[in-house]
């Protein structure tokens, strides 16, 4: 949809107003995708694109840290996005294994959100030092 100038003035401000907020969103969520892409540990890229997606729709998760949260995608679909080939698809066997994670067919369903975004703050702060050298890549 394009909006000219004089456009804008017509719309209703509550209209305007949730244009922007989807807007901002998408700006937002696509940084968070630029900084995923610069993650060298393939766990820490998950957690942190499945955290930043959950934090896209909820905008305190903190107060929603005890509840589940299902993703309407696929894992494939996921690691599309994160640009996953077969070699790094091996590289995530913990992720695999998360007894929070349950994948289906058709989507990803979070048991408990607080739990992930533990993984997420973990495997983050350990691909810092990956990134910055200071502990073995492999």
């Amino acid at each position: 949809m394009i909006i000219n100038k004089k456009g804008i003035d017509k719309l209703p401000p509550t209209l305007f107003v949730k244009i922007l907020e989807f807007l901002s969103k998408r700006i937002w969520f696509v940084q968070q995708q630029l900084i995923c892409f610069k993650i060298p540990v393939p766990t820490a890229k998950l957690y942190y694109l499945l955290a930043s997606k959950i934090k896209q729709v909820i905008p305190d998760p903190k107060k929603e840290f005890d509840k589940s949260f299902t993703f309407k995608f696929p894992i494939e679909e996921l690691y599309q996005m994160l640009d996953f080939d077969k070699k790094t698809k091996d590289d995530i066997e913990d992720f695999l294994n998360d007894k929070n994670v349950e994948l289906y067919p058709d989507s990803i369903r979070i048991r408990n959100i607080g739990e992930l975004f533990d993984k997420y703050f973990y495997n983050y702060s350990r691909a810092l030092y990956v990134y910055n050298g200071m502990v073995d890549k492999s």
